[in-house]
C-alpha cells in the first residue's frame, strides 16, 4: 500500500508540475479532427479552413497540436515548416505549438491550410498516441475578438499522393519516421493556395474535445520553431540542364546539416526518382530516404522528411531532364555566438567540428546521432549541455530544460529513471532501460545542476528535485562504506576495454549526491540534507581504503588502472592532492576511454595542472577526426560500420573553453565568473562566451614582456581574472588599462572597478566590474623556447630522429604539431590536414630533442611481449604510445593498453635498461660471490670469456670459464641483472 501511495504522489507531483510550468489555455470548443480513419499508419492529411475578417487583426494566436508533424500555410504563404514535436511531454500527453499569425492574416477572406503527417509508429524519440489527429484554436483580436476552432466545418482530405510504401529498405525500428514516397500522378495540385477549390473535399470527422484520449492533456512547446534557411544551391551542382543516363548525381553540402532535397525535372510519367544521403547507413542501420514518382511534363518537388549527412544522392531514371537541384536546411533556432580561435589551427578546427556535431544533434530533443536512432541518451546530453553554454545563444537552453522535463516526467512508478526519452518502442534492445552511470551523471553536478548554475532557472530544479531524490534513494550502501553497485537494465560504462564500472559508479553517485544536496539547499529542503551528507561522508571516508592501490584507483572488476575511473576520482574531489602525481601518470599512459569519457580524462588532466599534456593528448586522440573530410566528430576513435560519424558525446570544445581559456561561472547565472587560463604551449587564444548575462569576449596572449588579457565583460557581472604565474620566473608588475595596480607582490589599487582577489600557486587574481579591460602581467618570463625546425621527411614519408621532440607537419605557415619519439609518419592520417591542397612536409624541433629510453620490439599487435624482470612496455605506432609496467610478460593489445592511435597497426616495445657497471668479485682461483642474479665475466685486458648468469657464487677459474687470454693473470667481474 505504501508503494502505491508513493507512486500516486509521484504522479500527482508530475501533473501539478506540468500545469504550473506550461501556460494554461482555454481551448474553447476546439475538437480533435481527422478523416474517419485515424488508425492507418503513415498518413498525410490536408486541412483547409476559410475565414473572413472585417479588418486585419491586431493579434492572432494559433494553438495547434498534431500527432505527429504539420506544415502550415496562411493565404498560400508557408508560415510553419515542420511544426509539432515528437510526442511525449509525459508518457500520456501531447505537445502543442503556439504560432503568431497576426502578420499573415488580412482584411477579407483568408485561408488556413495544414498538412499533417501521422506516423502511427513508436520510436526511441516518440511516444505514439495510436491515432491521427489535429486540434487548433485561433484567437483573433481587433475591434472585435473571436475564436476559430477546429471542428466538423473544416475541410479534410487524405492525400493519396503520399504513398505508404512497404517496398525497399525501411528505416530502422528505432526511428518513428517513414520514408517519404510521393506519387505526383495522384497529386491534387496546390491545395494550400488561396484560390484552390476544396468543394470536393470532405468535412472533417471529430474525435473528441481537448483532453480526450488518446492525446490527453496538451502541454505548450517552449522550444522555438525550426530555423528555415530557405532553398539553397549545392556547392558542386553539375552543369544543368542535363539529361540523365541513369547515373547517381552526388551533390555536396557545406557541412553536415538537416536538409530536405529539392529538384525540378522534365519527363514522362511513372518514373521513379530516388533520394538519400551519404549517411543513409551511418552507424550500420538504414535511416530515411525518399522516392518521387513523376507525372508528365515539367515538375518541381521537395521531399519533406528531413535527412542528415554531407552529400545528397539523387538517382534519376534514364531520359529525365534535370533542370534544378537545391536543398533546404532547417535546424534548431539558435545562433553560433560562441567563438574559439588560437595560434594552433588543429584546435580551432576541432572546436568548430565539435560545435557542428552539437548542432546537428539538436532538434525535437538532443540526440546521439541524427541518423541511426535520433535518441535522447542522457549520458550524451550531459556532454552536450556543457558545450551549449560555450557555443550557442541562450535560446538553446530551452532544449536542455525540455530534456530535464523529458527525463523526470518519464520516471517509472518504481522510481527508476531511464533513457532514451521520450520513447515508446514496445520491445527492442536498450529501450526503456536504466543506464545507471549515465542517469547519475544526468541528475547530478554535470547534468541538472550545471544547467541551473549556468541559467539560474530555479523552477526547473524545483520540478526535477523530487524525481532526483527518489532515484538516488534506490541505492543501498555496502558494509565497507561505499555504495552497492547498481547494474541497471543495461550494464554499460563506456565503449572500449578495461572499464572500471564500479569505481566510476562510486564517483558518479557521489557527484549525484552532491548535486542533489545543492538542489535541496536551494529549495529549502533542509530535512533532506543530512541524508545526502551522511552518504557523501561515508564514501569520502572509505574511498581510499577500498579502492586506492598505492599509485592508482582500481576495483576488482578490471585488471589494470582505468584512465576514466582515475579521472573521475579527481573530478569528483574524492582523490586528495597527495595522489594527484600518481593519477597523472595513469592519465599519461592509459588510453582506454572512448570519445564519450575522454572529455573527463582531459578535464582531470587540466585539474592536475597538466595542461600541456592535456592538449597533447587531445591532439593525438582527435587526430583522425580532425583530418577527416567530415565536418562532425565520430562515435569511436576509428570509423567502422557500427559507429556513427556524427556522434553527440564528443565535447573537447568544452574543455578548451573551460580550461585552456579558463572561463567558467563561479556563481549562479554567470553573476560572477573566472578567467584563469591554462594554455599549455598555445601562445594566443580568442574566445567569445554567450552567457545569460551577455557575451564575454576574451583574448589571451603570451608576449616576450609577459602575459596579456583583453576582456569585454557584460553588465551585472564580476569577473575574476588571473595572470598565470607559470609563465614567469618572476612576475614584477600588473597593469590594468595602462595603470599599475600590482608590484612585487603588493596590490596598490588606484583603478576604479578593480579589486585584488588574491594570489595562489597558479595565479595573481583581480576582480573586475563590467566593462572593457586590458590586464598585462610584466616580468621575467620563462625562457621562450626557440625551435630549430629541421626537415626530416616529405609528405607520406617517415620522419626519423634520435630522441623525443616536437614534429610539425604542413606548409607555409599552416602546421599541426605532435610530440613524437624517434620517428613519426608524415601524413594526413597522423597529423590531420593543416594545409589542404598544398604539398606538405615534416620538420622536427632539433633544439627540443632530448634522449630517451632505448626500446626494443618485443611483440606485434595481439601478440605477447616477453622479457626478464620488471620493465616498461609501450604499445603504439608512429611515435604515439601507451605505456605500462609489467613483470615477465604482457599482452600486446587494445584491451590492455587502450588505443593510443586508432586505425593503425601497432606493436609492443620493451625498454632496454641501462647496464650496471662491472665490479670485481674474485681473482683467478678464488670464488666469486654475487648479491643477486648477475652476469659474471672472466678475463683480463678487456678480453673476457662468454658471460655466465650466476645467482649466488661461481669458481673464478679456467676450468669454469675456459682461458680467454693465455699466460695472463685473470679475475672475475659481475654486474647485476635487472
Amino acid at each position: 500500500m505504501k508503494k502505491i501511495i508513493k507512486q500516486l504522489q509521484a504522479l500527482l507531483l508530475m501533473m501539478v508540475s506540468l500545469i504550473t510550468t506550461s501556460t494554461a489555455y482555454a481551448w474553447s470548443d476546439a475538437q480533435w479532427i481527422w478523416t474517419d480513419d485515424t488508425s492507418s499508419v503513415n498518413q498525410w492529411v490536408g486541412f483547409r479552413k476559410q475565414l473572413s475578417l472585417a479588418e486585419a487583426p491586431s493579434s492572432a494566436t494559433l494553438k495547434i497540436a498534431v500527432d505527429s508533424k504539420y506544415w502550415l500555410w496562411v493565404n498560400g504563404q508557408l508560415v510553419v515548416y515542420e511544426g509539432g514535436l515528437k510526442r511525449g511531454p509525459t508518457p500520456l500527453d501531447t505537445w502543442y505549438d503556439e504560432v503568431d499569425l497576426s502578420q499573415y492574416l488580412k482584411s477579407g477572406n483568408n485561408t488556413l491550410s495544414i498538412l499533417a503527417w501521422y506516423w502511427g509508429k513508436e520510436g526511441y524519440s516518440h511516444k505514439s498516441s495510436g491515432a491521427g489527429g489535429m486540434v487548433a484554436n485561433l484567437s483573433i483580436a481587433g475591434t472585435n475578438t473571436f475564436e476559430v476552432n477546429s471542428d466538423h466545418t473544416w475541410k479534410v482530405k487524405r492525400l493519396a499522393e503520399y504513398v505508404n510504401s512497404a517496398s525497399g529498405t525501411q528505416p530502422d525500428i528505432r526511428l518513428p519516421e517513414y520514408n517519404v514516397v510521393y506519387d505526383a500522378r495522384l497529386a491534387v495540385g496546390d491545395w494550400f493556395s488561396e484560390s484552390f477549390d476544396d468543394q470536393n473535399w470532405s468535412l472533417a470527422s471529430t474525435h473528441g474535445a481537448v483532453g480526450s484520449a488518446p492525446w490527453n492533456q496538451l502541454v505548450r512547446r517552449e522550444i522555438p520553431q525550426w530555423k528555415d534557411y530557405g532553398l539553397k544551391n549545392y556547392a558542386n551542382v553539375p552543369q544543368l540542364p542535363l539529361v540523365s543516363t541513369g547515373q547517381t548525381i552526388e551533390v555536396d553540402l557545406p557541412y553536415n546539416a538537416h536538409i530536405t532535397p529539392y529538384f525540378k525535372v522534365r519527363g514522362s510519367e511513372g518514373q521513379v526518382v530516388h533520394m538519400e544521403m551519404d549517411a543513409y547507413r551511418d552507424g550500420g542501420a538504414p535511416n530515411v530516404r525518399a522516392e518521387y514518382i513523376t507525372k508528365a511534363g515539367q515538375q518541381a518537388y521537395e521531399s519533406l522528411g528531413w535527412m542528415s549527412g554531407h552529400t545528397v544522392k539523387y538517382r534519376f531514371p534514364v531520359g529525365i531532364e534535370v533542370l534544378e537541384l537545391k536543398y533546404r536546411e532547417t535546424g534548431y533556432d539558435a545562433e553560433f555566438v560562441g567563438q574559439f580561435s588560437s595560434n594552433d589551427a588543429f584546435y580551432n578546427k576541432l572546436w568548430t567540428k565539435a560545435g557542428r556535431t552539437l548542432y546537428v544533434n539538436m532538434r525535437d530533443t538532443f540526440f546521439d546521432c541524427p541518423t541511426r536512432e535520433r535518441a535522447q541518451w542522457w549520458g550524451d546530453v550531459v556532454n552536450q549541455l556543457g558545450e551549449v553554454f560555450y557555443t550557442l545563444d541562450p535560446k538553446s537552453h530551452q532544449l536542455i530544460k525540455k530534456g530535464i522535463y523529458d527525463l523526470t516526467n518519464f520516471q517509472k512508478g518504481n522510481d527508476v529513471m531511464f533513457a532514451p526519452v521520450p520513447t515508446g518502442i514496445p520491445s527492442y534492445q536498450y529501450r526503456d532501460m536504466e543506464l545507471s552511470n549515465q542517469i547519475l551523471a544526468s541528475v547530478g553536478e554535470y547534468g541538472f545542476w550545471k544547467y541551473y548554475f549556468n541559467t539560474g532557472d530555479r523552477a526547473t530544479i524545483e520540478h526535477a528535485y523530487p524525481a532526483v531524490k527518489r532515484y538516488l534513494e534506490l541505492w543501498s550502501m555496502r558494509g565497507d562504506g561505499l555504495v552497492n553497485y547498481r547494474a541497471g537494465d543495461y550494464n554499460w560504462g563506456d565503449w572500449g576495454g578495461n572499464v572500471d564500472t564500479y569505481t566510476l559508479q562510486v564517483t558518479w553517485y557521489y557527484m549525484a549526491l552532491d548535486g542533489a544536496r545543492k538542489m535541496a539547499q536551494l529549495l529549502g529542503r533542509t530535512l533532506d540534507l543530512s541524508w545526502y551528507e551522511a552518504r557523501m561522508s561515508s564514501i569520502d571516508n572509505n574511498f581510499d581504503a577500498v579502492l586506492w592501490k598505492g599509485d592508482f584507483y582500481k576495483s576488482t572488476n578490471v585488471a589494470y588502472p582505468d584512465d576514466r575511473a582515475n579521472a573521475m576520482a579527481v573530478i569528483s574531489g574524492l582523490a586528495d592532492s597527495s595522489k594527484h602525481a600518481d593519477i597523472g601518470q595513469v592519465l599519461k599512459t592509459r588510453f582506454y576511454a572512448s570519445p564519450f569519457m575522454e572529455k573527463y580524462v582531459l578535464e582531470a588532466l587540466f585539474l592536475l595542472g597538466e595542461d600541456t599534456f592535456a592538449l597533447n593528448r587531445m591532439k593525438s586522440r582527435y587526430n583522425n577526426m580532425v583530418a577527416s573530410e567530415y565536418s562532425t566528430l565520430w562515435e569511436g576513435w576509428a570509423q567502422n560500420s557500427g559507429a556513427t560519424y556524427n556522434h553527440a558525446w564528443n565535447a573537447p570544445n568544452t574543455v578548451l573553453s573551460q580550461y585552456a581559456v579558463g572561463v567558467s561561472p563561479s556563481s549562479v547565472g554567470w553573476a560572477t565568473y573566472s578567467v584563469l587560463p591554462q594554455m599549455g604551449k598555445l601562445t594566443s587564444i580568442h574566445q567569445v562566451v554567450p552567457s545569460v548575462k551577455g557575451n564575454i569576449d576574451i583574448s589571451l596572449d603570451k608576449e616576450d614582456w609577459g602575459f596579456g588579457i583583453s576582456l569585454n565583460s557584460p553588465a551585472n557581472t564580476v569577473a575574476k581574472v588571473g595572470i598565470p604565474l607559470g609563465y614567469f620566473t618572476q612576475l614584477n608588475t600588473v597593469e590594468v588599462n595602462g595603470a599599475e595596480v600590482y608590484s612585487n607582490g603588493n596590490f596598490s589599487g588606484g583603478v576604479s572597478g578593480v579589486e585584488f582577489a588574491g594570489r595562489n600557486s597558479q595565479f595573481v587574481m583581480f576582480n573586475l566590474q563590467p566593462g572593457s579591460w586590458t590586464i598585462e602581467g610584466r616580468g621575467e618570463v620563462v625562457p621562450v623556447h626557440i625551435p630549430d625546425w629541421t626537415h626530416c621527411a616529405n609528405e607520406n614519408e617517415t620522419c626519423s630522429f634520435d630522441g623525443k621532440t616536437n614534429v610539425r607537419y604542413g606548409a607555409g605557415n599552416q602546421y599541426t604539431e605532435l610530440e613524437a619519439t624517434n620517428q613519426v609518419q608524415c601524413d594526413n592520417d597522423t597529423f590531420g590536414d593543416p594545409a589542404s591542397g598544398l604539398v606538405k612536409s615534416c620538420e622536427y624541433d632539433a633544439a627540443a630533442l632530448v634522449p630517451v629510453t632505448t626500446w626494443t620490439h618485443c611483440a606485434d599487435e595481439n601478440g605477447t611481449c616477453t622479457f626478464t624482470g620488471t620493465r616498461k612496455v609501450r604499445y603504439g605506432a608512429n611515435g604515439l604510445f601507451a605505456e605500462q609496467t609489467a613483470t615477465g610478460s604482457i599482452a600486446c593489445n587494445n584491451s590492455v593498453f587502450g588505443d593510443p592511435i586508432s586505425g593503425v597497426v601497432k606493436s609492443c616495445e620493451v625498454e632496454e635498461l641501462p647496464q650496471a657497471q662491472w665490479t670485481q668479485c674474485a681473482t683467478e682461483g678464488q670464488t666469486c660471490n654475487v648479491p643477486a642474479l648477475s652476469e659474471v665475466r672472466y678475463g683480463a685486458n678487456e678480453t673476457y670469456s662468454a658471460v655466465q648468469q650466476v645467482s649466488s657464487s661461481v669458481g673464478c677459474s679456467n676450468t669454469v670459464f675456459g682461458d680467454p687470454i693465455y699466460g695472463v693473470a685473470k679475475s672475475c667481474e659481475y654486474r647485476l641483472l635487472p
